[in-house]
């Protein structure tokens, strides 16, 4: 108690006035902390600053994350000779299948327009307008 009421030597007095005395000088230059909280209530500058680090770290997040995207599928995209060729061959079995089952249905419905039947509306889109 004794030590509070002994004023402050002259170094320190002349310390905490310079301190004053480079304090902000516009709202751009506010200091804020960023490892503690803050004892008052944010200022205009002090949440814009805040809102604008926000914005950039959410930014670099997202660049990184496009970039994962971009090494995955630069992965995916390297194929060995034998998997390109079994994967050609899927697809073209798989388009094989898919005529076959359209001749198939056509070809019906073209025998039956051949015996003198009304085709449904349905019939006649898949008949004129194959699926695409």
């Amino acid at each position: 108690m004794e030590q509070a009421k002994k004023p402050l030597p002259k170094e320190d007095q002349q310390k905490s006035q310079q301190a004053k005395s480079s304090a902000p000088q516009s709202l751009h230059d506010v200091a804020i902390p960023k490892d503690e909280p803050t004892s008052h209530a944010k200022s205009q500058a002090a949440e814009k600053q805040t809102l604008t680090e926000l914005a950039t770290g959410k930014a670099k997040e997202d660049e990184m994350k496009g970039k994962e995207v971009a090494k995955k599928e630069e992965e995916k995209k390297k194929l060995t000779l034998w998997q390109k060729v079994k994967k050609e061959a899927v697809h073209y079995w798989d388009g094989t299948k898919l005529l076959a089952t359209e001749v198939r249905i056509s070809s019906r419905l073209a025998l039956k327009m051949a015996a003198g039947y009304e085709l449904t509306r349905r019939e006649n889109r898949q008949v004129c307008f194959p699926a695409q």
